[in-house]
């Protein structure tokens, strides 16, 4: 039953007199309102998968276009700065660069708010919560392969062992993933835009005085000790992501 045939009949129905005995055209009406509701009920609906697409399609390539412009400038800048004499540098540039690499992805968390379209997405198919890992998972996935592109330039134009250079990369950036999901899942969304930004900031001010005060760091590896501190940060990411889906008032405070 189209919609041009249930709005004459809901039409003819109003036009009736309420008092008169005669009821057939109301119930025919309710019959076609619940036959609407019903159709209404048994339309389909698309998958996180289908979302997901529709999402990298409008805003997923522009993110992970700005990451393979991040990366090129990294494979062009690297092998100029860097210098056999003194890996210092680099060590202290890799370990800034992962941090960056998630700062980067900060305002587009932030773009509903900037734009002021929560109540919109707040009303959309799809739940705030879902939204929001549909943005995780175009930013991780973009991360991941900046991370490893970052990883195999270095260890192609640099003599840095492997082991110092991914130790370089996957620290910072999961004790910075680490703290903004915890401040995600517990903050409205302008305190955490900007905690998340003087968490960043303040690992990368970390990170370059600690290598120019402490050259012992220089001779960090993947040692058994670290290999424990990255996988307890990693499970801290997870647990921190199930509390926003699980357990946090996530949807309320974007809205505050």
């Amino acid at each position: 039953m189209n919609n041009k045939k249930w709005k004459a009949a809901l039409k003819q129905s109003l036009q009736q007199d309420n008092g008169s005995a005669d009821r057939k055209p109301d119930e025919a009406v309710l019959m076609l309102s619940k036959k609407e509701a019903c159709r209404i009920q048994k339309r389909r609906r698309i998958t996180f998968a289908q979302f997901l697409a529709a999402q990298i399609r409008f805003v997923g390539w522009k993110i992970w276009t700005i990451q393979g412009i991040f990366l090129s400038v990294v494979h062009l800048l690297l092998p100029r700065l860097y210098r056999e004499e003194q890996p210092r540098y680099i060590l202290r540039l890799l370990f800034c660069l992962p941090v960056l690499v998630l700062m980067a992805a900060l305002p587009f968390l932030y773009r509903s708010v900037r734009y002021r379209m929560q109540e919109v997405e707040s009303a959309a198919r799809f739940s705030l919560v879902k939204l929001l890992t549909a943005k995780l998972l175009m930013v991780g996935i973009g991360d991941f392969f900046l991370l490893c592109g970052i990883f195999c330039v270095t260890l192609l134009r640099t003599s840095l062992p492997a082991d110092s250079i991914f130790f370089s990369l996957c620290f910072p950036f999961l004790l910075a993933c680490s703290g903004c999901l915890t401040m995600l899942g517990r903050l409205n969304a302008k305190s955490f835009y900007a905690g998340s930004v003087g968490l960043c900031s303040l690992l990368i001010l970390l990170s370059v005085v600690l290598f120019r005060y402490d050259e012992a760091v220089l001779q960090y590896d993947l040692s058994g000790k670290w290999i424990a501190v990255c996988i307890l940060l990693l499970l801290l990411c997870i647990r921190e992501y199930r509390y926003i889906i699980y357990r946090s008032s996530y949807a309320e405070m974007q809205l505050t």
